[in-house]
């Protein structure tokens, strides 16, 4: 299991468990690729 931003960080989205759910690890990696995660750039 891998923990989830609901709304992700660097859209403003909080660093609290109202934010966070789990998701199963193949669940995950399939959300970073659909939701743009990965072409972000790092600060």
């Amino acid at each position: 299991m891998e923990v989830d931003h609901i709304t992700l960080q660097y859209l403003g989205g909080k660093n609290n468990m109202v934010n966070k759910k789990f998701l199963h690890n193949y669940c995950h990696h399939q959300k970073f690729f659909q939701d743009g995660s990965r072409d972000r750039k790092s600060n």
